[in-house]
């Protein structure tokens, strides 16, 4: 799945890589390296001795190295001046394979080739790598240059460029039909037309950035000159990001253009501090299309493209395609050759990551086996999610600004009203809030879109709307009596608390109300800078099983991201046996998903101290472990039924097991089998110990309650602090002692990561102070 939260953390990640110990990449079955993307090759190391008063140019023999001393400088001091090419080569590193396909890191690693007699140079290969990390290499002393990739396939995902690099990223524009030049140089202020820009945020303003545009889409992908009066951030092609959220405040700037994989940060001084540059991987088919999710009680989400050329291409969820579907309608050889293929940690599925758009394939691997990294889905594989992103042009039939202005404005009074404490009186401010829906002069004509538009912000007055109604909630709230602010309980007051409800009016809408049935799994996370409100619905329509998930960013005052997905896996059909087993054997009626409660019931083959995991095999290549799993609703009969399928997981032998909290923070580990049972509608990590039994259970993603002490139930997405200082101010300190609670949290109020009782051995992780997983063990 395409994830649009990472772009904010570029900027870190420049100077952050991931830190540790090397991860050496672990072969596939078969031919890894065809397998990986790479075209050829062979293993070279360097022949030859080296004595110990040997020359600093003759440094490589020996020691395995490409390159000497000398060859790595010059190489350096040549890559660090190579002009940013979108979509094409940073650094003098190529984005592509010679192909057209997806880049594997490992081949840019070797000898570079020899300068040319007039003194160009195309050196092929780089040398090795100044730093090595599990997802990069680095090139230079200040991580010049960083090159990304997919830990698991080794295929390059983007190149950034910092540190000393003095390469430009420039161009022309036509703008009002004369050229414009625009240069942009590593900490240096941005010219256009030869003039610096060190006003803020003058290289930030709409026409600042759409000249910007302009001239990348012009030089770079051949395109016409934009039309006069084109505003590319009003079109969503382009955005502006303030990591402190007020654009008057003076900051760093993180500008972002959507159709040309191409990020860049300026300083708050406007120096340019750097450029990310990432694959453009756009489909002739997402180029023009809509998005309709169904109607209310009949959801059937479809995308279909408007391409004339196109004529066949329509993805319906209700009647999923499979992937030769697919590819025969919507997509040639050259557009899949571009594709990111990601595979799941289950290996029975892969999402296609296209630009604006993510196609989820599933497979039932006990048929046709497991996919290998990089895999693209098989034939027969057959579609069950649908992704999208708001740079994807597509109108969405349910994404009407002002009708969601509407409904926001219903759940926000709702949310307001709560937060005020018993006796509040109705005049309170508070009581009957009605957010201010923008209407033209005659007090009836919207100024929000009142037809289907494509996801991002609702835009009114030139400006986002939502925002505003955050901004408009806390004026209120300022301009009260010390009596009435103290009447509200404050925590509302959060940005991620306001917005909210304007994500769950999102999921309704979508879902055409499926979202808010009573029966639905409904919840919200954020992270741990409050910056995000990530929305996840979960609910049946016609004994069908729907997954919606709604991404809203605090940094775009938008909706960035919408996920869709229908149906079950097979290991959603072993967690499903299990829960009702469960269901039936406490009188109760069935669910459609796995809770983690379940797996404290006493005689579950799926619970503490139950078998009915045994590992029969591993394979340490593929980090998978073959498992045989019993039927619960056969343990009656002469011969219960096992299930034999192939899991991600990790073997025993392989020092696997779990960490067991005996006091405070100290731990103990457990030898164990770690078997990952990930299904597309409940996920599970079950500890088989050495005597076969189970001995832990986590669920990344709980569902229903469970409890850390008697009369504490926590729930996903649960205020977990909040929710044990008014336990125990019921229950008592004693009670709360005998529960054993080990609870750490910092001065502000915050839950640093984690809760746990040692008495009822249940402990729960969290993120921005909210419950987001949960384990059990024995």
């Amino acid at each position: 799945m395409r994830n649009s939260m990472v772009i904010c953390a570029v900027a870190a990640l420049l100077f952050a890589c991931e830190d540790g110990p090397q991860q050496i990449f672990q072969p596939n079955k078969g031919d890894a390296v065809k397998q990986n993307g790479h075209s050829g090759g062979t293993s070279w190391t360097q022949g030859g001795e080296k004595s110990f008063d040997a020359a600093a140019a003759d440094d490589s023999e020996g020691r395995a190295k490409f390159c000497d001393e000398a060859q790595a400088q010059e190489l350096i001091e040549w890559m660090v001046t190579q002009p940013l090419v979108p979509d094409t080569s940073s650094g003098g590193i190529p984005l592509w394979a010679e192909d057209g396909g997806p880049l594997h890191a490992d081949s840019l690693l070797g000898v570079p080739a020899p300068r040319a007699e007039d003194g160009t140079w195309n050196p092929g290969k780089f040398c090795d790598p100044w730093g090595t990390y599990s997802n990069a290499f680095t090139w230079g002393p200040l991580n010049d240059i960083i090159v990304f990739f997919e830990p698991e396939t080794r295929l390059v995902s983007g190149i950034d460029v910092g540190g000393q690099y003095i390469g430009t990223l420039a161009g022309s524009a036509t703008i009002d039909g004369a050229a414009t030049t625009v240069d942009l140089v590593l900490f240096e202020e941005m010219k256009i037309n030869g003039e610096e820009l060190q006003n803020y945020p003058e290289w930030a303003t709409a026409q600042t950035v759409t000249t910007i545009y302009g001239m990348i889409r012009e030089t770079f992908f051949g395109e016409e000159a934009i039309p006069a009066g084109f505003d590319c951030v009003a079109a969503k092609l382009c955005d502006v990001i303030y990591p402190l959220g007020d654009p008057a405040t003076p900051q760093p700037t993180y500008v972002i253009f959507q159709d040309s994989g191409t990020m860049i940060g300026f300083s708050e001084d406007g120096n340019l501090q750097f450029v990310s540059i990432e694959p453009v991987r756009i489909a002739p088919f997402e180029v023009a299309s809509e998005i309709k999710f169904g109607e209310a009680g009949v959801l059937a989400p479809t995308f279909t493209s408007l391409n004339a050329l196109l004529p066949d291409c329509s993805l319906n969820l209700q009647n999923p395609m499979s992937w030769e579907q697919f590819s025969t309608s919507c997509a040639s050889e050259m557009t899949l050759g571009r594709v990111n293929y990601e595979v799941s940690t289950q290996r029975d599925s892969v999402d296609a990551g296209f630009n604006g758009v993510t196609l989820s394939f599933l497979r039932p691997t006990t048929e046709r086996g497991l996919l290998l990294d990089g895999s693209r889905p098989a034939n027969e594989d057959t579609l069950y999610g649908i992704g999208f992103d708001r740079s994807l042009t597509a109108t969405v039939a349910e994404y009407v600004p002002h009708q969601l202005a509407l409904q926001f404005q219903d759940k926000l009074k709702a949310v307001l009203a709560a937060s005020l404490k018993a006796g509040a009186p109705v005049s309170h401010p508070f009581a009957a809030y009605m957010a201010p829906i923008p209407y033209a002069e005659d007090g009836t004509t919207p100024v929000l879109a009142n037809v289907p538009s494509r996801i991002g912000e609702l835009m009114a007055n030139g400006e986002s709307w939502v925002p505003s109604v955050l901004t408009h909630v806390k004026t209120i709230f300022e301009a009260m009596t010390e009596e009435e602010q103290a009447m509200v309980d404050q925590r509302v007051l959060s940005d991620v608390s306001l917005i909210e409800p304007f994500v769950e009016t999102v999921l309704s809408a979508l879902t055409h109300g499926a979202s808010e049935q009573p029966e639905a799994f409904k919840v919200f996370r954020t992270t741990d800078n409050q910056r995000w409100s990530i929305g996840r619905a979960h609910f049946m329509v016609n004994d069908a099983p729907y997954r919606v998930m709604v991404q809203y960013s605090l940094y775009f005052g938008a909706v960035t991201y919408i996920s869709v997905e229908q149906g079950y896996s097979e290991t959603d059909e072993v967690l499903n046996m299990a829960s009702t087993w469960t269901s039936t054997a406490l009188g109760m009626a069935p669910t459609s998903h796995y809770e983690l409660w379940m797996s404290q019931v006493n005689g579950s083959p799926y619970g503490l101290g139950g078998d009915g995991i045994a590992v029969t095999g591993f394979d340490r290549r593929l980090n998978t472990v073959d498992v045989s799993m019993v039927n619960p609703n056969t343990l009656n009969a002469e011969s219960p039924v096992h299930v034999s399928m192939t899991v991600a997981g990790e073997h025993m032998t392989d020092q696997s097991g779990y960490t067991r909290q005996i006091q405070g923070e100290r731990y103990e580990f457990v030898p164990a089998h770690k078997v990952y049972l990930y299904g597309k509608e409940s996920h599970a990590t079950f500890f088989v110990e050495q005597d076969g039994t189970i001995g832990k259970v986590t669920q990344p993603v709980f569902k229903g309650t469970l409890d850390l002490c008697p009369g504490l139930s926590i729930a996903y997405g649960d205020d977990v602090r909040q929710k044990v200082i008014a336990w125990e101010s019921a229950v008592g300190l004693n009670a709360s002692r005998d529960c054993e609670v080990v609870f750490n949290y910092s001065e502000n109020g915050n839950v640093l990561d984690s809760v746990a009782s040692l008495r009822g051995k249940v402990s729960f992780v969290t993120v921005g102070g909210r419950a987001v997983t949960a384990s059990i063990w024995r």
